[in-house]
């Protein structure tokens, strides 16, 4: 099970998160998303997240 948290400034979403078990890059939610963002022009930025980082979302 996963929380997905927005951080909204107005309408505007600034920040998801997800915390849990995470979801794969292969999933087709995933691919739907990045195929719309990429779309649009956005940029997609794939970082690697420590276990700390992990913990200090919780």
């Amino acid at each position: 099970m996963n929380t997905f948290i927005l951080y909204k400034e107005g309408k505007m979403i600034r920040r998801v998160d997800i915390v849990g078990e995470g979801v794969d890059e292969d999933d087709p939610i995933v691919r739907a998303l990045l195929s719309v963002v990429r779309t649009k022009g956005d940029s997609v930025v794939f970082k690697d997240i420590s276990v700390d980082a992990v913990r200090e979302a919780k």
